[in-house]
């Protein structure tokens, strides 16, 4: 019995919720995106102050201390708050698509209709005509044919393995900026021939917060992308045995509210990825997440239409 999960995720009802969740997500990427450029520019500032006029190195460790607290006190809660946003609004979509019961003591309290509607007009406002396609189909097609206990962890999964996959990809580009940060450090040091005392005050002490934040936000995109992993592994695992038995469909169903509370758990604490390689890896995730999907409703089908096994003696 076919599902209508691709039918029902392009219903209005439906996108309201992913427009919503894109303009809260947005907003978490926006205000992280300062973050990183307030850290980056007091530790950009910090050498060139030094560099300019000696005896006001100092400045350029207090403002990246400055920077740093600001992070801390402010702009930090800010992006959590939307991000939890986010993450609430994308679990409403999920289990309204899915059919399966929302997880207050996991989730809390569901996002308000005023609140959704809030956001939803204000990511249609600015998005193109383009960017509103693009929300569209956001579970693989693919899943269609399938019973809907059986699509349900297809979606799931897929969903796993794009986070997974992406994160992996991003954090290389973290590690490789933190190594940029040092060893462009060393050279400036070299090249000004600092004392030891002088590169801590004017090269150093600025660049440690910037250096701290690109590796603690590398190793919360690797700790995310493990999670995703992880779950996905322990989909597959009961895929196997779904496949290879008779399971009941509420059991099914059942299996997929403990796997969504996996997926809104990771979506909540990890960090958000920039929109621009979110767009960059776009299309060749995409196909990957088909490809993917397109495998496992050929299993449940092949398993629908074998002959079922002959009674023993």
């Amino acid at each position: 019995m076919p599902n209508d999960i691709p039918a029902r995720q392009n219903s209005p009802e439906l996108l309201r919720y992913v427009h919503a969740s894109s303009q809260a997500y947005g907003l978490a990427k926006s205000i992280g995106g300062w973050q990183t450029s307030l850290i980056l520019l007091a530790a950009i500032l910090g050498p060139l102050i030094a560099a300019i006029e000696p005896e006001a190195a100092i400045v350029g460790a207090i403002l990246a201390v400055v920077a740093a607290l600001i992070d801390a006190m402010f702009l930090e809660s800010a992006a959590e708050r939307y991000q939890h946003l986010g993450a609430r609004l994308q679990e409403v979509f999920d289990t309204e698509l899915f059919q399966i019961p929302w997880n207050t003591h996991r989730a809390g309290a569901k996002p308000t209709p005023e609140e959704t509607l809030e956001l939803a007009e204000d990511f249609k406002k600015k998005a193109t005509p383009e960017l509103l396609k693009k929300k569209e189909d956001w579970y693989p097609v693919e899943v269609g044919p399938v019973p809907l206990e059986y699509g349900r962890l297809v979606c799931q999964r897929s969903s796993m393995q794009w986070d997974s996959s992406l994160r992996k990809y991003y954090v290389f580009y973290f590690f490789l900026a933190v190594a940029v940060l040092a060893v462009g450090a060393l050279l400036y040091g070299v090249f000004k021939h600092l004392t030891f005392i002088q590169f801590v005050l004017a090269v150093l002490a600025p660049l440690v917060p910037a250096g701290i934040k690109l590796w603690r936000e590398a190793k919360k995109h690797d700790k995310s992308a493990a999670a995703s992993e992880r779950a996905r592994t322990l989909l597959e695992g009961y895929w196997k045995d779904a496949i290879a038995k008779n399971v009941p469909a509420a059991e099914m169903a059942d299996e997929s509210r403990r796997l969504q509370d996996e997926l809104f758990d990771r979506r909540k604490q990890s960090p958000t990825v920039p929109e621009r390689l979110y767009a960059w890896r776009r299309e060749s995730q995409e196909q990957q997440m088909k490809y993917g999907a397109q495998v496992m409703v050929d299993e449940v089908l092949t398993k629908l239409a074998a002959p079922p096994a002959a009674p023993g003696p």
